[in-house]
Formats: C-alpha cells, sequence, structure tokens
C-alpha cells in the first residue's frame, strides 16, 4: 500500500470518530488525488478491500462499475456516492 494511502487510510480512522459527513469530507482530499476513472486496483486501495471483494461489489450492482476491454473501470463520483451512502446504492 502507498503512503498515500496508509496515511489517508490512518486520517479516515480518526475522522470515523466524528459525523458521517466529516468521513466523507476528509476522505474526499484524499480520493480527489484520483483520476476521474479508476482501475480495480485503486478501487480496493481506497476501499481497502480485496480484488474478489471488488468484483463482488461490480457483479451485484451494489457497486456499479463498468467493464471495458474485461477490465473494470468505475467512476469516482460513483465511488463517492457509494462511500456515502455507507457502501450502499
Amino acid at each position: 500500500m502507498s503512503n498515500r494511502m496508509t496515511n489517508g487510510a490512518h486520517q479516515l480512522g480518526r475522522q470515523a470518530l466524528h459525523t458521517d459527513d466529516t468521513i466523507i469530507n476528509e476522505g474526499s482530499k484524499q480520493i480527489l488525488s484520483y483520476p476521474d476513472i479508476l482501475t480495480l486496483a485503486q478501487t480496493c486501495e481506497i476501499l481497502q478491500i480485496g480484488q474478489s471483494t471488488a468484483r463482488n461489489l461490480f457483479r451485484t450492482g451494489q457497486l456499479p462499475g463498468i467493464k471495458i476491454g474485461g477490465l473494470w473501470r468505475i467512476p469516482k463520483a460513483h465511488l463517492l456516492s457509494f462511500i456515502a451512502g455507507g457502501g450502499q446504492q
């Protein structure tokens, strides 16, 4: 895991003691440094989940991803909505 995400994860962990809005606002500062269209690996890094879990979220429609040339991609805006909804779409 990169230092950027390790620091971001710690920052999110501290913010978890506050309101949900604060979590999203503070976490968004880290997420905004990513490109607008995320890879599977970037999505896993942000959510701190494994690739099989992410693929399952995509396949079940819980996390709206798209396949391009056999590779999963997710618009960053969809990921932010997923996080804001507490993992529910």
